[in-house]
Parts: structure tokens; C-alpha cells; sequence
């Protein structure tokens, strides 16, 4: 993750910087205020020249809600669990797709996007790095912590406990009060 400066000398819309660079596979977010990024491979410097051309609008932008670009996120850090094989049911992949839940519910873009950058952060370490995956069963009334790597019993009543599976988390049913 690297910080990009403003050096502000040319003028491209930040939607079509963050299109660019996610045709690239470059992800964006806010952190404090700055861009920082992750990048599959070194940054291209036409991409970087970009940025910082455009450092105030991106930023802007960035922060800004859009529900398709919000769909847009989501969709590719779920596609990730798959496309490299990570278990979904661990866990810490359950604990961060929780984070990204609560961002994309709040409608708080700088949010979801650093949320959405942890969980694929995540996903690419435990690709890398196969460990024991910490299953999170929800048929047994456990389910992981927002601390990620501990889970905690969410109800001993197993008739409390329902819910399915959907794009590799699991989704409680919601119970009338």
C-alpha cells in the first residue's frame, strides 16, 4: 500500500482514474484522508501520474456513496474467494465479509472500500499461506467475532439458528419480534 501526492497538471474525471486503474486491478481507498492502493504488480507510472493529477477529485469521489460501484466491489471480493480457492466458511473470511456488510449498510463508501481492500487483503494472504481453516458453524450456534479469528457461541437453541449460505457467508434468518 503506498500514498499518492497532488501534483495536479492534468484533468481526467475520477471515475475514469478508478475505471483505469481497476481495469488494471488496481483497488483504491481512503485511509486518513490520502489514496492508498494495492496493486497486483509495480504501479505503472502513467497510472500514478493519473492519481496524483487528479488527487483532489479522486479523493472526493472516492468518499462519495454509489450503489453500483458499491455492487461492483462487493461482487469482485467474493469473486476473489473463489477464483483462489479460500474457504468462505472460515471465520476470518466470515468476520471481514461481516465488515464489508456493515460499510455497505451504513452507506459509508470510505468505509466499504477499506473494508473491501482488508477482506481481499485477507483472502490473498490465506491463498497464499493455506492454514487450518477456523470453520464458523452456524447450525451449532457459533459464529465468528468482528475480531476475526475467535468465534463465540451466538445462541445455544438450535431452533434460535437459521439461515443459508449466500456468495460463501452464511446469512441468519431474521426473526420477527
Amino acid at each position: 500500500m503506498t500514498t499518492i501526492t497532488d501534483t495536479n497538471d492534468t484533468a481526467m474525471t475520477p471515475p475514469a482514474v478508478i475505471v483505469n486503474a481497476a481495469d488494471r486491478g488496481i483497488r483504491l481507498w481512503l485511509e486518513n484522508g490520502s489514496i492508498r492502493y494495492w496493486s497486483p504488480s509495480a504501479l505503472d507510472p502513467s497510472i500514478r501520474q493519473e492519481l496524483a493529477a487528479n488527487k483532489s477529485a479522486v479523493i472526493a469521489y472516492l468518499g462519495h456513496w454509489s450503489r453500483p460501484e458499491a455492487a461492483r466491489l462487493v461482487a469482485e471480493a467474493d469473486a476473489l474467494v473463489a477464483r483462489l480457492g479460500v474457504d468462505g466458511r472460515d471465520a476470518r473470511v466470515w468476520a471481514a465479509a461481516e465488515a464489508v456488510t456493515r460499510a455497505t449498510t451504513a452507506g459509508d463508501m470510505v468505509q466499504l472500500r477499506l473494508r473491501v481492500a482488508e477482506f481481499e487483503g485477507l483472502v490473498r494472504r490465506l491463498a497464499e499461506k493455506p492454514e487450518p481453516v477456523q470453520l464458523a458453524d452456524p447450525l451449532s450456534g457459533w459464529t465468528p467475532t468482528p475480531a476475526g479469528d475467535a468465534v463465540v457461541a451466538a445462541s445455544t437453541d438450535p431452533a434460535a439458528v437459521g439461515g443459508s449460505w449466500v456468495g460463501g457467508r452464511w446469512n441468519p434468518a431474521r426473526r420477527a419480534s
